[in-house]
């Protein structure tokens, strides 16, 4: 029983995290008649049942996660739920970032109801190509996108009436087949954390003026004692108090 003991304390450590658990051994339903079965809990109902012995194996399974690939959800069972239900999902669309180029992100979105719609809280990473814009070598921009947006219906979800518009016209809305689409705000908070001179590292120490080699990966032989001449009258400047 000591180890059944073990079991349900380090189990019990881990309250949020979606564990299954499998015991496998000899178990009874109550009379003296022991049976070999495979027993399979959750954190909820774990001390709905009894291990009649300590030699059995506990087996620790983690369910895979399932991420949903697309930008679109039918939240019409949200809108009709009370002012706070939440939904949570773990998520991992593709979206087109800039024209022709479509990023694959992966990440949480929260949808939450508000008294005027739905609330999505999205955070997600990536990361895409670029060109560093000192040394013009490509490398992997890390990409990490975080929004709170509200979605306004445009039908009202009981009574299939139109709603006015919201006041502010860029605001994102919910479809008439009571579809949130977060693909849009996806993209444009995505611009929003690209730089506009991207560099493939902080230090980067670019190209060699003079021959063009990527100084990251080695110095050159130029000589960089030679002054633009354009700067030469400043070397005769003298500073006096």
């Amino acid at each position: 029983m000591a180890v059944t003991q073990t079991c349900l304390q380090i189990f019990h450590m881990l309250p949020y995290i979606p564990i299954w658990r499998v015991y496998r051994g000899w178990w009874g339903g109550g009379g003296s008649c022991l049976k070999p079965a495979v027993l399979v809990t959750n954190h909820s109902d774990i001390t709905s049942f009894y291990l009649l012995t300590d030699t059995i194996t506990p087996h620790i399974i983690t369910p895979a996660v399932q991420y949903r690939g697309d930008t679109k959800f039918n939240v019409a069972q949200l809108l009709r739920e009370s002012v706070g239900a939440m939904r949570n999902y773990q998520i991992q669309p593709e979206v087109e970032i800039r024209q022709g180029e479509r990023v694959t992100f992966k990440g949480q979105l929260e949808l939450i109801r508000t008294d005027k719609g739905i609330l999505a809280r999205a955070n997600l990473k990536s990361s895409i190509p670029e060109t560093c814009s000192r040394c013009l070598a490509s490398f992997s921009y890390p990409l990490s996108v975080e929004f709170q947006e509200e979605f306004y219906p445009t039908i009202e979800v009981n009574l299939g009436l139109k709603l006015p518009p919201p006041e502010d016209s860029s605001s994102f809305t919910i479809d008439e087949n009571h579809i949130l689409d977060f693909g849009e705000a996806v993209r444009q908070y995505s611009e929003m954390a690209l730089s506009l001179k991207p560099l493939c590292q902080s230090e980067c120490a670019g190209l060699c003026p003079q021959c063009g080699k990527n100084l990251n990966e080695g110095s050159c032989k130029c000589d960089t004692s030679t002054i633009d001449p354009r700067w030469l009258a400043l070397r005769d400047l003298q500073i006096t108090n």
